[in-house]
């Protein structure tokens, strides 16, 4: 499995997500990042590009995740962004107006995806390990802040878009270091 391509297709998959995630927040009729969940976005007339991207967010994931365990046999590592990638394929498979799916969709990857933040403690050289394991700390806390609807004036939007761009910035990052190792050189 060529590890330098899993990393490029998660960097590619994180800037097209953003990409598209800003697109059509300006699109949604009177989207505001404070009110509106991300989710919002994966029905009415921006649901076919923010699914669609969410998706191939969720593939380029699990493609990382098989290449990670592949190269370097690290199973919870892996498994963790295996499940959080499942999860962003869920979202965009099983928009809002389709739960319980939905829900557990979007929880797995909240979840896994902040446990897969502070796993990368264990698992990356330093410094990107600190960087991992501090965004997927953050991940998780502000899920929970989210789930008990402690918004800290962020509003229940602002709150879960710190989750969702915690564990993009998280996975962006992965993929740099992927790309910056020696040893994922063919």
């Amino acid at each position: 499995m060529n590890i330098n391509l899993a990393g490029l297709a998660i960097v590619m998959g994180v800037l097209q997500f953003i990409i598209a995630l800003n697109l059509v927040q300006a699109n949604y009729p009177n989207y505001s990042d404070l009110t509106n969940h991300v989710s919002d976005l994966g029905v009415g007339s921006t649901a076919a590009l923010f699914n669609t991207s969410i998706i191939i967010l969720g593939l380029a994931m699990v493609f990382l995740a098989y290449a990670v365990y592949e190269n370097y046999k690290k199973l919870v590592f892996s498994a963790l962004l295996a499940i959080s990638g499942i999860g962003a394929l869920g979202v965009g498979i099983f928009p809002e107006i389709i739960m319980p799916a939905h829900f557990i969709a979007s929880t797995l990857t909240f979840v896994c995806g902040g446990l897969a933040g502070i796993a990368a403690f264990n698992t990356l050289k330093k410094p990107w390990n600190y960087g991992g394991a501090f965004l997927g700390l953050t991940a998780l806390i502000s899920t929970a802040s989210f789930e008990f609807d402690v918004t800290l004036g962020l509003g229940a939007g602002g709150m879960e878009k710190v989750i969702v761009y915690s564990e993009l910035i998280m996975l962006l990052g992965l993929g740099m270091y992927i790309l910056t190792q020696e040893n994922s050189v063919d």
